[in-house]
């Protein structure tokens, strides 16, 4: 299997930091234009540490996106999908990639705007998470929302991922099919199918 990006906004942009509490905002993300056809939203990454000692778990979680991406996306509705959970309290004071996995990736529908965040609904105001951005100079052709609503002007680090497994679009594993000459040690021209296909 390989992963390759859907969508994403690097960590190497992080520049402020944005807390995650009960009582305060508990999601937090980033807005963003699907330009695909049909891929399976099957992990996701968010740039997070802790202040003080914060338990309990934190999800990735998709919404559909009212508004437009760049300027005033926000999530909207039910959500879409959740994550698995990650332990919080096994987070350090430093900025990390985390990345948390669906059991039921989401396929994501063609030309359709979406809203991805990270969730954590308890800590305090000392003992919490945080999660990176981009405060002054974004890029990314979507933008930063909380629960408290969008922020125009801010970019959330955050990884959309989808996992490809065999033959996609006359690739295998991500590489093109006339670049392969064997697979598991057996050549090529041997093989009528892999995981079915």
């Amino acid at each position: 299997m390989v992963d390759t990006n859907i969508d994403f906004y690097a960590e190497a942009n992080s520049d402020s930091d944005g807390s995650l509490y009960n009582g305060y905002n508990t999601i937090r993300g980033q807005a963003f234009a699907y330009g695909g056809a049909g891929e399976t939203l099957d992990k996701a990454k968010f740039y997070l540490k802790k202040t003080g000692s914060p338990t309990g778990n934190a999800t990735a979680v998709l919404y559909a996106c009212t508004g437009t991406p760049g300027t005033t996306g926000d999530m909207t509705g039910a959500v879409l999908a959740t994550s698995g959970t990650f332990d919080v309290s096994t987070l350090t004071t430093s900025y990390q990639l985390i990345e948390f996995t669906f059991a039921s990736p989401y396929t994501l529908a063609a030309s359709t705007n979406y809203c991805l965040g990270v969730e954590y609904t308890g800590g305090t105001s000392t003992n919490h998470v945080e999660a990176g951005y981009d405060g002054s100079s974004p890029s990314h052709a979507g933008n930063y929302f909380s629960s408290a609503g969008p922020v125009s002007g801010r970019d959330a680090i955050f990884y959309a991922i989808h996992t490809v497994t065999g033959w996609v679009a006359g690739k295998f594993m991500g590489v093109a099919n006339a670049s392969i000459s064997k697979i598991d040690g057996v050549l090529k021209t041997s093989i009528a199918k892999v995981n079915g296909i």
